[in-house]
């Protein structure tokens, strides 16, 4: 793709990702297919987990992965497809669900695979934070934390749930606190064979979900609220919450599972931007910067590379001086978020058990 321009206020360049996950990913491969020259700025990387929470991919990835020029590699990627899913939700038994298609994916992998692929198109690649966006009459002036300064026509907010853009072009909205405690686990027992499947499972104060990855290993992560003063950080309170799991996690502890110590913990509530996009000022937002959903739905992965492919394809029309694609995205999300959250409600409402509970009295 070249080099961007530089000049006496740095980088120049049409446009701006700011973001290197599956949304900003998914928008710099459809910018480089239009043959637009993008830069990329990508937060340093945190934490030291062997996996990523959110590993559920739906069925209607297979084209968009076809579109993005990945699909081959996606195959080859390890992943392994959904063959099993049990729920235990608006019932005390557990129930096999029907017509559950698509893949448990090695989320790491699959990150690393789009990440690569948009990096090796982009004109420039800064791993760095974000710190000051500003417009003028020239477009926008972006700083990062070490002073590095990139204008651009056009700015794609593909941040994540930090939203370091889109939070300051327009109001944003948070629905609820859910958090996800989580932790991945091994098996001590190799002699026994496993059930590749996902259980979720309703309980008093939020939702289990445990899941067996390609890998090998499992997740267990317990949905619920947020408060001060977390008792998930307390060992006994958490092994304590563990015995209130009556499938989850005596699955896995059958299948030879480790019992799993004190959880990471991770915001997973539904957040959104009261616009995803804007052709007058000449930005958007894609994946969790812009509709942060709840992983009940199983829908992030699938909607993050969905609005990333689309706001690429968009914002590359507007640099050629066609802004309806991009006023299409704004509406599409905006039906899709309304969609979603008539769906969230369903979900939740479906689950009558727990009258007196705060965390589903919230939710209906």
């Amino acid at each position: 793709m070249g080099t961007p321009t530089t000049s006496s206020i740095g980088h120049e360049i049409p446009v701006l990702v700011v973001g290197g996950g599956v949304a900003g990913s998914a928008a710099g491969i459809a910018l480089a297919q239009a043959g637009v020259p993008f830069a990329m700025v990508t937060a340093p990387a945190r934490g030291n987990l062997d996996y990523r929470v959110g590993e559920s991919l739906g069925p209607g990835a297979e084209q968009l992965l076809i579109d993005l020029g990945v699909w081959e590699p996606f195959q080859r990627g390890g992943h392994r497809k959904v063959q099993h899913s049990f729920a235990s939700w608006g019932s005390p038994m557990l129930v096999r669900r029907e017509d559950q298609r698509g893949w448990i994916l090695d989320r790491l992998a699959f990150d690393a695979l789009l990440h690569d692929a948009a990096s090796e198109r982009a004109s420039l690649r800064i791993e760095d934070w974000v710190m000051t966006v500003q417009q003028d009459a020239n477009g926008w002036l972006v700083t990062t934390g070490q002073g590095e300064r990139i204008r651009c026509e056009f700015i794609v907010d593909c941040s994540g749930r930090s939203a370091v853009v889109g939070r300051k072009m327009t109001a944003r909205h948070r629905l609820d606190r859910l958090i996800a405690c989580h932790a991945s686990l091994s098996q001590w027992d190799a002699s026994v064979e496993v059930t590749p499947a996902s259980v979720v499972e309703a309980g008093e104060l939020g939702w289990w979900y445990a899941v067996l990855l390609p890998s090998g290993k499992a997740v267990l992560a317990w949905f619920t609220d947020a408060c001060p003063g977390d008792m998930l950080r307390n060992h006994a309170l958490w092994e304590e919450r563990l015995l209130t799991s009556t499938f989850a996690v005596p699955w896995l502890k059958s299948a030879g599972f480790d019992t799993p110590g004190l959880p990471s913990i991770s915001p997973a509530g539904t957040v959104m931007l009261e616009h995803a996009a804007d052709a007058t000022r000449g930005w958007a937002a894609a994946g969790d910067a812009a509709l942060s959903v709840d992983p009940l739905s199983s829908h992030g992965i699938l909607s993050a590379l969905w609005m990333g492919r689309q706001v690429g394809v968009a914002a590359a029309a507007w640099i050629n001086g066609d802004p309806k694609p991009l006023e299409d995205y704004r509406v599409e999300v905006a039906r899709g978020a309304s969609r979603y959250l008539n769906e969230r409600k369903a979900m939740y409402t479906s689950e009558q058990r727990y009258p007196e509970s705060s965390f589903w009295q919230r939710r209906r």
